[in-house]
């Protein structure tokens, strides 16, 4: 699962070679309602990829919130925050 509006670069990657490859699917979720995440998270979630802020909306996200999820469920979460500004 990822993030609703992801880097393209990142889309693509997953779109166009991962899935292919490993077909392993895969969801675009607008995790700034946390509700959302959870409907869309299913029993076979591995892993969970988040950008905060995202590229190119700058959504902020709840990260403690969506990591405390996904651990309670066994799932990796993985965090691109390569738009946050290094002072904070």
């Amino acid at each position: 699962m990822t993030v609703d509006d992801v880097y393209g670069g990142t889309q693509r990657y997953l779109r166009r070679h991962f899935c292919p490859q490993t077909g392993i699917a895969w969801d675009m979720v607008d995790m700034t309602d946390f509700n959302k995440f959870k409907a869309a998270f299913r029993k076979n979630t591995k892993m969970v990829w988040v950008e905060s802020p995202t590229n190119p909306t700058l959504k902020c996200l709840d990260i403690q919130r969506i990591a405390a999820f996904c651990k309670e469920r066994g799932a990796l979460l993985v965090v691109d925050n390569t738009f946050m500004s290094p002072a904070l």
